[in-house]
């Protein structure tokens, strides 16, 4: 993995990729992180230890901070965004690379 977000957000795969999406959607819409459960039942996955496969692989590829205080206890960015169908970034400031360097462990 890179410390680049955008080389490691194309290194996702579809289903990654999909997973985040949605995280980010309910993020935007709901305004709150969907369960591990939540997202295995939108994917169809047979139990919440399969959405726990992908934010694992989304957590080692920087995309997002898995805490171990609750059920919803997934961080995205925020300087991800989420538009209709696609990720992108806006430029972090300087606290956002402070947090992302003591976070994320990034460089």
């Amino acid at each position: 993995m890179t410390d680049d977000w955008e080389t490691n957000l194309n290194l996702l795969t579809d289903r990654q990729r999909e997973v985040l999406e949605y995280m980010c959607g309910c993020l935007f819409t709901n305004n709150i992180i969907p369960t591990r459960q939540e997202i295995a039942d939108h994917f169809g996955f047979k139990s919440a230890n399969a959405a726990q496969d992908h934010l694992n692989a989304l957590h080692n590829k920087k995309m997002i901070i898995i805490h171990d205080w609750g059920s919803r206890a997934v961080e995205i960015p925020h300087w991800m965004r989420l538009v209709p169908d696609d990720i992108f970034f806006v430029e972090p400031t300087k606290e956002d690379i402070e947090w992302a360097r003591k976070e994320l462990g990034l460089k």
